[in-house]
């Protein structure tokens, strides 16, 4: 329904640290969005791993459009960090960014205000198995932003209700 609109704004998941499978303290710790499409895209592409899951307060906005907008950005990532009591969480200081939010983060002020290293996991959540099976290496694929016949149909209906007086 929220492809349609309906609900969209409200179509949130609660900013905060979640379990994916069985993490420990040497989880990988993925960030995301609180946009419900975004945290279950990221959840479903993982059905084998387990790791840490941070969803900051994007405002229900999509990674990509929450960069852009200031919401998917340093000061939210900081503040994060230590609302969830990520040092506490984890042994290492490495968190998995999507790229798309590379415009709103300021990596070297993560590093040097949390300690925390951010590195840029693949576009397309769908890559993240591989990413990660990887050790943490991308293919030139996996850095790619496509955007076909496919990835505009599905904007469609948004369109048609919007449109509508």
């Amino acid at each position: 329904m929220a492809r349609w609109g309906v609900g969209r704004m409200s179509y949130t998941v609660d900013p905060g640290l979640y379990a994916l499978g069985n993490p420990n303290g040497e989880s990988p710790v993925l960030v995301t969005a609180n946009y419900k499409m975004s945290f279950d895209r990221l959840r479903e592409a993982l059905p084998d791993h387990s790791a840490w899951i941070m969803v900051l307060n994007t405002e229900g906005i999509n990674v990509w459009c929450a960069a852009g907008k200031g919401t998917f950005g340093t000061d939210n990532l900081i503040q994060s960090i230590e609302i969830c009591g990520l040092t506490r969480v984890v042994s290492h200081r490495e968190l998995i960014l999507p790229q798309l939010a590379a415009p709103g983060i300021a990596a070297h002020l993560i590093k040097k205000l949390s300690g925390f290293k951010v590195i840029y996991g693949p576009i397309h959540s769908k890559d993240l198995s591989a990413f990660l099976d990887s050790g943490l290496k991308a293919t030139p694929a996996m850095r790619l932003m496509t955007f076909s016949i496919w990835d505009r149909t599905v904007l469609i209906p948004i369109e048609l209700v919007g449109s509508l007086p």
